[in-house]
């Protein structure tokens, strides 16, 4: 009998923009989760979700 033990883990950010609210700031950008070295999950982050994920 094998017993493995499965967790979840919850990564939550905010894109920081220090950049003046500059015009040519990008309308959306991609955020990589890795896990060892290896995306798992791709998030897109815009200005609509106020730049959570």
């Amino acid at each position: 009998m094998t017993n493995t033990k499965v967790g979840e883990t919850k990564v939550e950010g905010t894109k920081t923009w220090k950049d003046d609210n500059a015009k040519d700031r990008p309308e959306m950008i991609k955020v990589d989760l890795l896990q060892n070295g290896k995306v798992v999950d791709t998030k897109e982050v815009t200005a609509a979700t106020n730049w959570k994920y």
